[in-house]
């Protein structure tokens, strides 16, 4: 209701200008364009409307959650003692014998004298031998590699081109609550930087069990990673995964 009533005075306040005979120039800022761009694409999609919204749900479904993995880690530590972790991830790119995922560090890694044995398993329950193939410690982010089952193909989810905006819904894909592909909405608050990470804050209930979790926008792209909980999602966001990815290209080339 409030982004009608805020169409309705955009539209009354350029009737005004325009009988007023006052010719305003557009600004042709990068940050201007990028905004623009945004917003339009926002309200293209808005969940406004109730079509849309039902269309994005059942995309959601039946293709965006199949780039979604569960990660169970586990870690020797002291005597027979086995340290256990449970996460999310999101496969990112692929090669013809290899997907990767993504997912946040402290769900694959302890210290650098553990070693991890790691298993995904996808959409459909089955389950994989995971590789810890890179890791960034300051950036807070990992990948994974498994073998491609050309009997089972997953899907690689997109990367936004844009960074959200407050108060845009938002989703979270995840292993959340224990249960594959958990689908959790909620809005972004805002940004927080932090170190070399910018977190997003958001509105979406989770648990730790969604870290690592892809945050999509309305156009099913990746906008963060799920690395906490304070009982609701916190991320990385957009930028710093943009950042992790090219290391992530730089390594992979070497």
């Amino acid at each position: 209701m409030r982004k009608i009533i805020c169409f309705v005075m955009m539209v009354m306040i350029s009737f005004v200008i325009s009988g007023c005979g006052i010719f305003v120039v557009e600004e042709k800022s990068d940050e201007y364009t990028q905004l623009k761009r945004y917003y339009h694409q926002y309200l293209n999609n808005d969940f406004l409307f109730e079509d849309n919204f039902q269309e994005f749900i059942n995309e959601v479904s039946l293709e965006t959650s199949k780039s979604s993995v569960k990660i169970r880690s586990e870690f020797s530590y002291q005597q027979n003692v086995i340290l256990t972790k449970y996460g999310s991830g999101a496969i990112f790119k692929e090669t013809d014998h290899y997907y990767y995922i993504l997912t946040t560090l402290s769900i694959v890694y302890v210290s650098e004298i553990q070693i991890g044995r790691f298993q995904v398993t996808d959409y459909q329950g089955n389950t994989y031998t995971g590789v810890l193939l890179h890791k960034d410690l300051e950036l807070e982010l990992a990948t994974i590699r498994i073998n491609k089952n050309p009997n089972r193909l997953l899907k690689v989810i997109s990367f936004s081109k844009l960074n959200p905006i407050p108060n845009e819904p938002v989703l979270l894909i995840s292993y959340q609550g224990q249960q594959i592909n958990s689908l959790s909405m909620g809005f972004l608050i805002g940004f927080i930087h932090q170190n070399h990470v910018v977190n997003l804050y958001t509105t979406i209930p989770s648990d730790a069990y969604g870290n690592g979790g892809a945050i999509i926008n309305n156009k099913h792209e990746l906008i963060g990673i799920q690395h906490q909980s304070l009982n609701y999602a916190v991320a990385i966001g957009l930028d710093t995964i943009m950042i992790y990815v090219d290391l992530f290209e730089q390594y992979s080339n070497e």
